[in-house]
């Protein structure tokens, strides 16, 4: 299907969707976008929108071409010149530009811009392979994509607009997404939690980060739609049949494990690993995966990760009740320190020579660390 984008008096035709086949979302001039129902009113107030002749196109289909047409030649501007754009930021600053296929078609009564989508951005492993085997693009899972005609489609000859004409539209997916919601234990643990999506055979966990981002050192904002996400990487986390996800890291929960060598029991000497950037879920029904959820976004959180060297508790030994500390340093998953109590409990242990001296184990309040 072609989207045909003609003198600003056709806009409304635009926004039902004239061509072979309609959109699907809600006449009454809301916009689905993952989950959330945002008003028309809504999205210009948030994406800065003032332009009332030509409306947002919502739920365009995955690999939507537009065709964008002007009363004049445009066969002698530059190859190099940009006549329409996309970005996946408002501004449409050149740094949120997307690739695109754009071809410009000249005849007697004016030019046609055709522009298509190449290889997307945030694409599932589902749109990858798509792409890997037919070489057919996709827009993407970006929450929000933009428009952006640099050129007057109502002048008599050539003109170039100071500011771009801009259109903002969302991407439908057949299956729908998981509605997503990071949540935080009692102990300071993060995890993903979701409601069922009926039919689902699985869910995949998908995260993206920056390059500045490990645990514990940096979880800065990431600016992925302001730069078109490419200072950021998309990476698949894991698939899962449950309806939350925590294995983070591997198997191990997102948590640091030592064992005593004599008890074997295990404490918790770090936590939250690999739990920074923004996570993502998709459903897969009758092997189609749906498009991305809402981004859950770590960087604001101040969840417990490990102990500072300084404070580190694990084996050391204290000359009395007294010199133990009742508060301990602990490095948060952005690299800040938070002071936290400690409770201890008191007991005898057995050494290897079979006799009994005093021992102690420790809990970090809010957090999971023990030792």
């Amino acid at each position: 299907m072609k989207k045909r984008i003609v003198i600003v008096a056709l806009a409304l035709c635009m926004l039902c969707g004239c061509g072979e086949k309609q959109g699907t979302g809600n006449q009454q001039g809301t916009l689905a976008s993952y989950g959330e129902d945002i008003t028309v009113k809504e999205i210009k107030e948030k994406y800065q929108y003032q332009d009332d002749s030509v409306m947002p196109l919502y739920n365009v289909a995955p690999d939507e071409k537009f065709d964008v047409t002007f009363p004049y030649d445009l066969s002698n501007v530059s190859s190099l010149e940009k006549i329409v754009t996309v970005h996946t930021d408002a501004s449409c600053s050149a740094e949120s530009e997307v690739i695109i296929y754009h071809t410009v078609d000249t005849a007697e009564n004016g030019s046609k811009v055709v522009v298509a989508p190449v290889a997307g951005v945030l694409t599932t492993e589902s749109e990858d392979e798509v792409y890997m085997e037919t070489d057919q693009g996709v827009w993407g899972n970006a929450p929000m994509y933009y428009l952006a005609i640099h050129y007057d489609m109502e002048s008599d000859s050539i003109k170039k607009l100071k500011e771009p004409k801009i259109i903002p539209f969302t991407v439908k997916h057949e299956v729908t997404a998981p509605a997503v919601k990071g949540v935080v234990s009692a102990d300071g643990r993060f995890k993903l939690s979701w409601d069922a999506v009926e039919g689902a055979e699985e869910y995949r966990v998908y995260k993206l980060v920056g390059s500045e981002q490990n645990t514990g050192d940096s979880n800065k904002p990431i600016m992925g739609k302001e730069n078109g996400y490419q200072n950021c990487s998309l990476l698949f986390e894991a698939s899962t049949t449950q309806t939350e996800y925590d294995n983070f890291a591997g198997e191990g929960h997102g948590l640091a494990i030592h064992e005593a060598s004599i008890s074997g029991k295990e404490y918790v000497i770090g936590q939250n690993y690999s739990v920074n950037g923004e996570f993502y879920v998709s459903a897969v029904v009758a092997g189609k995966e749906s498009g991305f959820s809402a981004a859950v976004t770590t960087a604001e959180l101040k969840l417990p990760h490990e102990f500072t060297m300084e404070t580190e508790l694990m084996l050391q030994r204290f000359a009395s009740v007294s010199d133990m500390p009742l508060e301990v340093d602990v490095v948060n998953i952005d690299g800040s320190i938070s002071r936290r109590k400690v409770q201890y409990t008191f007991f005898k242990k057995k050494t290897y020579l079979d006799t009994e001296v005093p021992a102690y184990e420790y809990q970090v309040e809010g957090t999971a660390l023990t030792g």
